[in-house]
């Protein structure tokens, strides 16, 4: 018989891809509870580019950027940023490969 604690944390892990040739600043990932919006993990990727966020069940959307200005927020016109992905987490779930590809946007994604 296995048990899963209903609040264990999953994991979603992968990789930022910058095909943007920047090197300022630090490549960040954040998520945003679309059940409480108010619930934001925000991690730094290490220099190649890995991440692993650390998530309560539910409902997510993940982006990555470059913190250009390390101001820990994203500036559309300025700092190159991935799309949204959606992941929806179970307790304990483990959730890997995500890949986060940087672009320059244009207008509002």
């Amino acid at each position: 018989v296995e048990a899963t604690d209903p609040r264990a944390p999953g994991h979603v892990r992968g990789v930022v891809i910058d095909l943007t040739a920047d090197s300022l600043g630090v490549l960040r990932v954040f998520a945003v509870s679309e059940e409480d919006t108010s619930r934001r993990v925000l991690v730094d990727a290490d220099p190649k580019g890995a991440c692993d966020l650390q998530l309560a069940a539910g409902r997510w959307q993940v982006r990555a950027w470059r913190d250009a200005d390390q101001n820990r927020a994203w500036r559309m016109d300025f700092e190159p940023a991935s799309e949204i992905t959606y992941q929806t987490i179970a307790p304990a779930d483990e959730i890997n490969d995500v890949q986060l590809t940087l672009k320059r946007w244009t207008q509002a994604p």
